[in-house]
């Protein structure tokens, strides 16, 4: 019933023709770099699937990225809108409910849309490069960990969706969290790529496998801080309102 509920409202909001045109977009990447700049990639020595990581997940990480900000800030202006949120009181719901739902919906969405860019990814490695029967695992592997990468910002980007009523102010945070992981924050450093809007550049090719418990750890335990301060983004706002 929740899942409809929330599928009903993804539609309302414009989200899913956003969120397709964005996945599809991030799937695009790969193929257009390799059919304008083939022999670029195929002279380079490595693994094709590392290959394809190295030159187009900086751009498909930032799609993701934006996607996720959009995603959060659309999925709760719904629920300010009307004063949703003020009537959901009346109704026998935990409010903290309505965040985890929202947490689960986005991120079932934001996988299938990781699984569409690394068939994408596939598709190149095995056209391109002639990639044999171990792609689909690698594939996989790196699918895994790019899902697992993505919900610390997820969770903090509907945190601060459900802090703001204006849907502006959500985005703006939203944005400026992502310039603070590209452009202020270094990515060649483990405590600096533990900031949950830079987490979702880091690939699995280019993690130290001593580092790759380490970072899904760091990634479990963001992602429960942050689904955790709903409860005091909560109680201030009933102190506000």
């Amino acid at each position: 019933m929740t899942a409809t509920l929330e599928w009903r409202k993804a539609r309302r909001t414009g989200l899913l023709p956003a969120g397709l045109g964005g996945c599809a977009l991030a799937a695009a990447v790969p193929i257009c770099n390799m059919a304008l700049r083939a022999e670029t990639y195929l002279s380079q020595p490595g693994g094709a699937l590392q290959i394809l990581l190295d030159a187009n997940w900086p751009v498909m990480a930032m799609i993701n990225a934006l996607l996720v900000v959009l995603g959060a800030s659309l999925f709760y202006h719904i629920e300010f809108a009307g004063n949703a949120m003020v009537k959901m009181r009346t109704l026998p719901l935990r409010e903290t409910s309505l965040f985890l739902h929202k947490f689960a919906w986005l991120a079932a969405a934001c996988a299938c849309a990781l699984g569409v860019e690394f068939l994408g990814l596939g598709f190149c490695a095995r056209h391109w490069f002639g990639a044999g029967a171990e792609l689909a695992a690698e594939v996989a592997k790196n699918w895994g960990f790019s899902i697992l990468m993505l919900q610390p910002a997820l969770s903090l980007a509907l945190l601060v969706s459900s802090a703001c009523r204006n849907l502006w102010v959500s985005l703006g945070v939203g944005v400026i969290f992502l310039f603070v992981a590209t452009l202020v924050i270094p990515l060649d450093g483990f405590a600096w790529t533990l900031w949950p809007f830079a987490l979702p550049f880091q690939a699995l090719g280019n993690v130290a496998e001593s580092e790759v418990l380490a970072y899904g750890i760091a990634a479990v335990l963001e992602t429960l801080l942050f689904c955790a301060a709903e409860g005091l983004v909560l109680r201030v706002r009933r102190h506000v309102e």
